[in-house]
């Protein structure tokens, strides 16, 4: 279900990203912790089960989000997020 979701959004299978998101995903589901350490336990932790580079996890899924927000169904992701979605939270904080 979330594969089929992530692949809704525009983040296609043949993305890393879209693997690692699944992974992470499923593991925030069974432990909400993961939220409030995602550098410091869920990449990790989603390195270690993909046998790759924590910083691999996290630049392959900003990756999927990325083209997600550029290339992706915009109205599906302000839908999920309860609100119409201008622009991506990095750009915010500037």
């Amino acid at each position: 279900m979330v594969r089929h979701l992530l692949t809704s959004l525009g983040i296609p299978a043949t993305y890393l990203g879209q693997r690692y998101l699944t992974y992470a995903l499923h593991l925030c589901l069974e432990n909400e912790d993961y939220f409030s350490s995602i550098t410091k336990q869920l990449y990790p932790d989603v390195a270690q089960h993909f046998r790759v580079s924590p910083a691999s996890v996290e630049r392959d899924i900003r990756t999927a989000i990325r083209r997600c927000w550029n290339r992706g169904n915009r109205s599906l992701l302000s839908q999920l997020a309860g609100y119409p979605l201008t622009q991506r939270s990095e750009e915010r904080r500037v």
